[in-house]
């Protein structure tokens, strides 16, 4: 299956040319498609894992005018289990944390699950302060979200499920 792109650069028709970028003093040379190293612009990619775990990886800055994006990239995720990356997140706004929690909450009254992966940024900081992450289990790594999600008995592949591992700290 082809990756679903969303965002800025999926939506441009043309691909993008080499850019001289300068951070700290430093000029460094992007190749064609690649974020700058200072560019926030929101962005998602949607893989189908497995037949039932999908994973959406995001990047930039998730705020007001990123939360379509998000519910598109919500949509594109396969069911049962449906895994959200959100370690390369610089900014995590209240609207579309309040989008993942209605999100968590609506896959599990159908019996699916909602998995994040925070890593140590600032998405983990707000999904600890907010209490999101006692209603979505939160983890430290893609691969640790996955091995956990395979150990899910179907009538625990649900929100909050007692069987998830913490991010450490």
């Amino acid at each position: 299956m082809v990756p679903v792109e969303h965002g800025e650069a999926a939506a441009s028709p043309r691909a993008r040319t080499p850019k001289t970028v300068g951070v700290a003093g430093i000029s460094a040379l992007t190749a064609p498609g690649t974020p700058s190293p200072r560019d926030d612009a929101a962005g998602a990619r949607v893989i189908a894992y497995r037949p039932d775990i999908g994973v959406a990886l995001l990047r930039g800055d998730l705020d007001l005018t990123a939360e379509q994006l998000l519910r598109d990239a919500l949509a594109d995720l396969l069911e049962p289990t449906a895994i959200l990356d959100l370690t390369s997140v610089g900014l995590l706004s209240a609207s579309c944390l309040g989008l993942l929690v209605r999100e968590a909450g609506e896959r599990q009254r159908r019996g699916h699950a909602l998995a994040l992966v925070a890593g140590d940024g600032l998405a983990l900081r707000v999904l600890r302060i907010s209490g999101a992450d006692t209603w979505i289990p939160v983890f430290h790594s893609l691969s640790d979200a996955v091995r956990e999600v395979d150990s899910w008995a179907p009538d625990q592949a649900v929100v909050g499920s007692p069987h998830r591992t913490r991010s450490p700290g």
